[in-house]
């Protein structure tokens, strides 16, 4: 027969304050590490992309070293090693952009090229949420023939791309950008590399008109004030013709203008903004606006001159009872810190507002 148990037995359980205090300090624990380990997941996640994003990039690298040398890059008949391919992949679940751009390559400055190598840059870039968070993988090799050639027998274009603002004393080449030479409407396309440079080789001799695709690179670009495109003859048989391209990031700039107490001050007239650029004539250079009643005007597109490029732009206005000249008046526009522009930016891509008093009596 059992024995009878006479102890006390404690059925009460958690009070309610003591379960939520539990569930307070495990809301807190969770909210201190969850940063933590959402960093954690982002990290593994972008290094499982770069990953598979470096795994297509040595692919197509691949790719293209089983091909026959004089098949990698040929573009609508020109000769090999100006193209640039894109296209799209897809692994597990995710797309990856792919750009591939292939170009003679030049291993020396003799003067003469070799067309016996080429340059195959791949850029792979996924799409969706991690597009910009440092997971893109570019690559990079050369391939050769697998036997020796002949010197060149046509014409042939070296381009050299830098931009014109100095940085430390040393102009910094343009990469990725794409060129035309185009002759009786037909073109062919290079790609600029990391040196700056492209190469247009075994062209037909006679004269190539020279155009850089703006916006193919990034951050947009624009050529120097004067230069659009470059006219140049070729010969076959002779030494290869060189050519400098300059581009540089915009500057931007408005002139607000005011009475001299500071209010806004509507003005009708013509604005002129004189830049320190000839044209192939000699012709000053200028952008000009015509404004009716506002208080303000807006030039775009400025060639950055300053401490790494030198001259000055300067302002003009004619208007009704109004007259304003920045190279020969005292009364100079003003930036925000109240100091007077002098004409000049600090930097490449920099966007300027400054404010010009006008006094209304003034005369034409």
């Amino acid at each position: 027969m059992p024995k009878p148990d006479f102890r006390v037995k404690d059925e009460s359980g958690f009070t309610l304050a003591e379960v939520l205090v539990s569930a307070a300090l495990i809301l807190l624990i969770t909210l201190t590490f969850s940063p933590f380990l959402l960093f954690v997941l982002e990290t593994s996640e972008k290094n499982r992309i770069r990953a598979v994003a470096t795994s297509l990039a040595n692919e197509v690298i691949e790719e293209l070293r089983t091909m026959p040398f004089d098949d990698i890059g040929l573009e609508e008949g020109s000769p090999g090693g100006t193209l640039a391919l894109e296209e799209e992949r897809t692994v597990d679940g995710r797309k990856y952009k792919i750009k591939t751009i292939i170009n003679w390559l030049e291993l020396d400055e003799s003067g003469y090229p070799s067309w016996d190598y080429k340059g195959i840059r791949v850029t792979v870039s996924p799409k969706g949420l991690f597009a910009s968070k440092g997971t893109t993988v570019i690559a990079e090799t050369a391939v050769s023939r697998d036997y020796a050639l002949p010197p060149l027998k046509g014409a042939n274009i070296r381009i050299y791309a830098y931009r014109g603002w100095l940085e430390e004393g040393r102009r910094l080449p343009v990469r990725n950008l794409r060129i035309y030479a185009i002759k009786n409407k037909k073109r062919v396309s290079a790609w600029t590399n990391a040196l700056g440079k492209a190469l247009f080789l075994e062209l037909d001799e006679g004269t190539y008109t020279v155009e850089p695709v703006l916006d193919s690179v990034n951050p947009p670009m624009i050529m120097m004030p004067g230069t659009s495109s470059f006219e140049v003859a070729v010969a076959e048989g002779s030494i290869t013709e060189d050519i400098i391209i300059e581009l540089e990031i915009p500057c931007s700039l408005k002139v607000k203008f005011t009475d001299p107490e500071g209010n806004a001050l509507p003005v009708s007239g013509k604005v002129t903004l004189c830049m320190p650029f000839m044209d192939e004539n000699g012709e000053a250079l200028y952008k000009e606006k015509k404004i009716t009643g506002s208080s303000s005007v807006s030039f775009t597109d400025l060639w950055p001159v300053g401490d790494g490029f030198g001259g000055a732009y300067y302002l003009t206005l004619t208007g009704e009872a109004l007259s304003y000249d920045m190279s020969i008046d005292d009364n100079k526009p003003l930036r925000a810190n109240g100091s007077p522009w002098d004409g000049t930016f600090e930097a490449p891509g920099t966007s300027l507002t400054v404010t010009l008093a006008l006094n209304v009596n003034d005369e034409d």
